[in-house]
């Protein structure tokens, strides 16, 4: 934490395959598929966390995975309450920008296989029937070089 509620995060994960996986690939790294959150929210799912936004669903693929994530978290709103005798509470209102970086190299890892996208969300806090926590986050990344895309993304869950 960087006071104030301020927050520096970073995640990095990394992995390797070995044996003979075939023709297919162990690894893939890319933006987020199109979800339906009213399911997600039904089903209580939320996204995982190894994304590299600003590029296409699971874009790159390989037999290793180096992925990580770099986000400057700020408050923007405490709301701390509910709507009525409505069953959800709403508690904060976030906004965020976040660097992702990540590759999945068919063999050695190479500095030119690193892919970089950059974007911000807003993040909102809330609880369904007294019970269930959840974090909306609505942003939008763009990868950075020829093979990045203009990705928006509505998910429910965090990167980490």
């Amino acid at each position: 934490s960087l006071g104030w509620g301020h927050v520096l995060a970073v995640r990095g994960v990394a992995a390797v395959s070995a044996g003979q996986p075939g023709r297919r690939f162990v690894y893939a790294l890319g933006g987020y598929p199109v979800r339906n959150i009213f399911n997600d929210v039904i089903d209580q799912r939320g996204v995982g966390s190894d994304v590299l936004r600003g590029f296409a669903v699971s874009q790159f693929r390989g037999n290793a995975l180096v992925n990580g994530t770099v986000e400057y978290r700020f408050p923007i709103w405490t709301f701390e309450e509910g709507i009525d005798t409505v069953p959800v509470f709403i508690d904060r209102l976030w906004g965020g920008a976040f660097a992702d970086f990540g590759a999945v190299p068919q063999s050695t890892l190479q500095v030119d296989d690193l892919r970089l996208g950059l974007g911000g969300e807003l993040r909102l806090d809330f609880s369904l029937a007294y019970v269930a926590r959840y974090l909306l986050r609505v942003g939008y990344g763009r990868g950075v070089g020829s093979q990045g895309r203009h990705n928006a993304y509505v998910v429910l869950g965090g990167v980490f």
